[in-house]
């Protein structure tokens, strides 16, 4: 295989996948994410407590700490500023 299409297929597996299929009026939709280990990802962020909503329903302590959970898992985003509100 080629470089080209090796760097054509890396991009793809990183950048996320959006496939379309139709049959009898039926939709398929595929996402792929980028998931990352601690290891890579910076948590070295500082102790200030300024609440953060993450997509995820989580209130994070910073906007360092939501970054460093969106670097482990690409779907995780801020929703705003504070902390989530639980709904019953």
């Amino acid at each position: 295989m080629n470089k080209t299409a090796i760097l054509a297929m890396v991009a793809l597996a990183l950048t996320g996948v959006w496939a379309y299929a139709e049959a009898d009026e039926a939709m398929l939709h595929v996402t792929v994410t980028k998931k990352r280990n601690a290891e890579e990802c910076d948590d070295n962020c500082e102790r200030d407590f300024m609440p953060v909503c993450g997509s995820d329903g989580a209130t994070y302590g910073n906007d360092c700490l939501l970054d460093f959970a969106h670097c482990e898992n690409s779907t995780i985003t801020k929703l705003h500023d504070g902390k989530c509100i639980k709904k019953h």
